[in-house]
């Protein structure tokens, strides 16, 4: 919710009243690879991931498969968002902005997924 208003103030302050940023992954479901549907200065889409953590800017957050490939297949117009420090008492938080693919930002990958193909004889325990 706090980079829909950021977002929102954005468009305000660059004179645009005509578009409203969407939280596409509650209205269209999760799996997009993104949170947010905004726009530039320029009128164009902006894709922007969130993640947001009470810890400090350091603290190791996970992506998924569709967010890297969301950010590779548009690099332009993706966006991370970065919440950390978050505080809850004063509805704020601090705030790093990253423009462009994730890929070189992912370095430790920690999950694999593994699909059986061929069923093995089986055993009965």
């Amino acid at each position: 919710l706090l980079i829909l208003e950021f977002e929102q103030q954005q468009l305000i302050d660059n004179g645009i009243f005509d578009l409203q940023p969407v939280h596409s992954s509650k209205v269209e479901g999760d799996g997009l690879g993104y949170d947010i549907l905004s726009y530039t200065k320029d009128r164009q889409q902006k894709f922007i991931e969130v993640k947001a953590t009470f810890g400090n800017y350091n603290t190791p957050f996970h992506i998924s498969a569709s967010e890297l490939t969301k950010s590779i297949k548009n690099a332009d117009q993706y966006y991370l968002y970065r919440l950390y420090n978050i505080d809850l008492g004063i509805h704020g938080a601090d705030l790093f902005i990253h423009q462009g693919s994730l890929e070189s930002l992912c370095i430790n990958p920690v999950d694999y997924l593994i699909t059986l193909q061929d069923a093995p004889a089986s055993h009965k325990i």
